[in-house]
């Protein structure tokens, strides 16, 4: 076990280095759109449950127990920004593979085309597209692998930008325990063709997670390092000058030390969330993106930007998902998922659970 997540680390460590050296490109793709991602912080690598709509982000978690599962989910940005995504999973008859498909579009709405002189010549639309293919194989064991393929696409007014990139992931669960632990580098690949001619890469990225339930209490804890790849995370406010609010006078930084600096690096990673399981059919959840809070909540008035909440809900052959999730002072953004099983509507007798076990 300790050998494979060893060899696992080492290529991912090798295939972020070899695309460190240009400017990212498509940096929309570290924004989830999933409603339950969106409540537990912004991102989920491990899951001791089953859940569809956490699979087009995370193909590890591609289980076959959600064969025949579609899902649905729309995002309110800010504005008129916005993002839609749906999705369908099939189980491989003869081998242990199960599949996924899907699109994901991101809307950047309506802009007024203009000439030289400023005078409004008609209007345009902006969007990004991810198409996506993806695979997950569950043996017998507690390992799950995944791979997802993506083709990824870029349309601003007659520009266009597209590239190829992949997510490679691996999870081990014990449901005994109802735990879980998670690796995955997303975002690998190349660009086809680009808007301008400077050298872009993809936004690379390297997450660690651990989901855990407990036994005898309704309580779930998932915990996401994200953005491992680049550790230090350097902040405007790391080197700006300090002054007495009594005198006015420039107070000079504390020396920095390696235990100050790794633990400040640390939470800059990390992503947290707790899930109350009242039941299957309804769930409460809030989570903290700490890096979001430092980096876009002002500081007189940081107000709940970096936290995040949400519900679920199940009527009938539905489930039901609802984030909200701070992104600035200025407003919040609002996720919707809908999840449903395609062969609930076919069997009078189905055999086949839902998809979400708890």
């Amino acid at each position: 076990m300790i050998r494979k997540v060893l060899m696992l680390s080492g290529f991912l460590w090798v295939a972020t280095a070899s695309f460190a050296q240009e400017t990212e490109a498509f940096s929309m793709l570290n924004l989830s759109v999933s409603a339950r991602e969106a409540a537990l912080g912004g991102k989920l690598v491990a899951a001791d449950f089953d859940d569809a709509q956490l699979q087009s982000y995370s193909p590890q978690l591609i289980s076959e127990a959600n064969h025949g599962a579609i899902y649905a989910h729309y995002l309110n940005f800010l504005g008129d920004l916005g993002a839609t995504e749906f999705n369908y999973t099939h189980k491989h008859s003869k081998l242990p593979v199960t599949l996924m498909a899907g699109a994901r579009v991101f809307s950047y709405g309506d802009f007024n085309a203009t000439n030289v002189f400023g005078e409004t010549t008609g209007s345009f639309s902006a969007r990004d597209q991810v198409f996506y293919v993806s695979a997950g194989y569950n043996r017998a064991g507690p390992w799950n692998y995944g791979l997802s393929l993506k083709f990824l696409n870029s349309t601003y007014e007659q520009y266009t930008a597209n590239a190829l990139a992949f997510d490679l992931g691996v999870q081990y669960r014990d449901t005994a325990k109802q735990f879980a632990a998670g690796i995955q580098l997303s975002n690998a690949g190349i660009m086809l063709n680009n808007f301008i001619d400077t050298r872009q890469k993809l936004p690379l990225n390297v997450a660690l997670g651990i989901s855990k339930k407990l036994d005898k209490a309704p309580f779930r804890f998932i915990f996401t390092l994200d953005n491992l790849q680049q550790w230090d995370i350097p902040l405007p406010e790391d080197d700006a000058p300090v002054q007495d609010p009594l005198t006015g006078e420039v107070i000079e930084p504390e020396e920095k030390t390696p235990v100050g600096e790794f633990f400040r690096n640390f939470g800059r990673h990390l992503y947290a969330g707790t899930e109350i399981v009242f039941s299957k059919a309804f769930q409460a959840r809030i989570g903290y993106n700490y890096l979001r809070r430092r980096e876009l909540s002002i500081s007189e008035k940081p107000g709940t930007v970096g936290i995040s909440w949400g519900l679920s809900f199940r009527i009938n052959r539905f489930h039901f998902h609802y984030a909200r999730s701070a992104y600035h002072l200025s407003g919040a953004s609002n996720f919707f998922s809908l999840t449903t099983n395609f062969f609930d509507f076919w069997r009078k007798e189905n055999t086949q659970s839902w998809p979400e076990k708890q």
